[in-house]
Parts: structure tokens; sequence; C-alpha cells
């Protein structure tokens, strides 16, 4: 009897080890969700923009593999004109971003750092995070603001957000205008400004979320932050940015979701295995 009674514990422990350790290891439900939500909405971009440009998505494509060493050109021109400038970030702290990616499984060895001093305080390329020393110090930024700021560039390198934009351009003058001519373009501009403003925007937004989605202290901080932006700044869009009172909202319903979450709410952190 007292034998069958310590199987039953062995077994009972067994099986609640099984649904901690089970459960901590699963990828919460919540970032599924996002994650197919981002997928469709960006799916449906780009069924706009091909529309637009009257292409088919193999097109679009192959117009991309032609067009990547002059890609590669514009980004590495950017990052040498950095380098003679003597703006590479100091080793310390690349240091401590690389440790601070370490700690969620983000690989940023590959990922240059530099001193920005446009009015920014954050911008990034394919492979390099631009940063403004001054506008950060400026902002008071906590800890987590600044560790979701890093976040939410890395999400612009994962997506090649920034090669995106710039094969956008180069399709649209090199074979868009020209085919349509200057007079005909003028009367799509509009179309076509919107159009390139709701990719800029998207991208924007899936960064914002996808940062939000490593925890809820970061969906937190992104929150508390865009709530200052509101506060100080004039609240409109940009040609590159959502106002910050849709950026509020979106990241307002993230925390929400988090929090009712049956993994994320206990403070899960999502390490994302990723090479940069």
């Amino acid at each position: 009897m007292k034998i069958y009674k310590t199987y039953l514990s062995i077994i009972f422990f067994l099986f609640s080890s099984f649904l901690i350790f089970g459960q901590s290891s699963q990828v919460p439900e919540v970032i599924y969700k996002y994650k197919n939500q981002l997928n469709n909405e960006w799916q449906n971009i780009e069924k706009e923009f091909l529309g637009i440009f009257g292409i088919s998505r193999q097109a679009w494509e192959d117009f991309k593999k032609s067009r990547y060493d002059q890609y590669k050109k514009i980004e590495n021109s950017m990052k040498a004109d950095h380098k003679k400038s003597s703006m590479l970030l100091s080793g310390d702290f690349k240091s401590m971003v690389a440790k601070f990616f370490a700690s969620l499984n983000i690989d940023a060895t590959n990922i240059d750092f530099f001193r920005n001093d446009k009015k920014s305080r954050l911008f990034s390329t394919d492979s390099g995070i631009y940063l403004s020393e001054e506008r950060l110090n400026q902002d008071n930024l906590t800890e987590d603001e600044l560790q979701v700021a890093l976040l939410h560039e890395v999400q612009h390198i994962l997506n090649k957000d920034h090669s995106t934009l710039c094969f956008l351009g180069l399709y649209a003058q090199e074979n868009w205008l020209r085919r349509i001519g200057c007079v005909l373009f003028a009367r799509y501009r509009k179309k076509y400004e919107d159009m390139f403003m709701r990719v800029t925007h998207f991208r924007e937004k899936r960064a914002d979320i996808l940062a939000g989605l490593h925890g809820l202290k970061y969906a937190r901080a992104l929150l508390k932050f865009y709530k200052k932006e509101l506060e100080t700044y004039e609240d409109k869009d940009t040609k590159t940015h959502p106002r910050s009172s849709a950026r509020v909202a979106y990241m307002q319903k993230l925390v929400d979701d988090i929090q009712a979450d049956p993994v994320m709410h206990k403070g899960f952190m999502y390490k994302q295995p990723v090479k940069l």
C-alpha cells in the first residue's frame, strides 16, 4: 500500500512538473494571434501596392533581386559616411546592448551601432542602428523604455523594412513613373503617397507590437512612452510614422491582451532565437 502511494506521488509530481514547465516552454497564444494579424495586414498592403504598380508578386520579387546590389550600395555608403566621421558607438555601449539582446536569444554581433546627429532618437537600416545619445538623455528614458526602443529597431531589421522602402522608391522611379509619364503621375501622386504612407505606418506598428510581445514590461514601457509623446507633441500623422494617439490605442490593446493571456500575464519573456 505504501509503495502504491509512493508511485502515485511520483506520478502526480511528474505530471505537475510537466504542466508547469511544459506551459512555460510554449509560445503564448497571444503571440500567434498578433503575428497572424500582422501577416494578414501586410499581405493586404502588398496586394494594394502591387495593384497600383500593375505587377505580379513574382515580378516584384524578381525586381528586388535585380536591384539588391544597388540597395546594398546605398546602405554601405551610409555606414561608410558614419565610420569616416568617427561616429561608431563605443565598444562598451555595443557590449551592453549585445548582452541585453543575448538575454532574449537575439545575436546582434552583425549589427553596427552609430551615433546619430539627426533629430530622431533612433532609426535603423537593415544592418545598423543609429542612436542620438543627446536625444535619449534629454528624454530621460527608463531602462525598460530604452530596451523596448532597441527591440523596436531590431524588428525593423528582422523584417527588412529599410530595404522594402528602398525597393518601393526604386521601382516607382525606374518603372512606374517612366511608364505612366510625369503628367499621369501628377494625377496618381496622391494615391501613391497614400499607399507609401500605409507601408511606412504599418512597419512602425509591426515593430511596436512585435517588440511589445517580448514581455508585458516592454509592452507597458512602450505604451507609457507613447502616452508621454501624446502629452508633449502635436498629435498628427507624418509620412513615416502614425500619430501618437493611434499608437497608444493599439499598444493599450496589446497590454490588455497580454494581461489576459494565461502564460504572458505571469511575466513570461518571449525569447526569440534569431541571428541578425
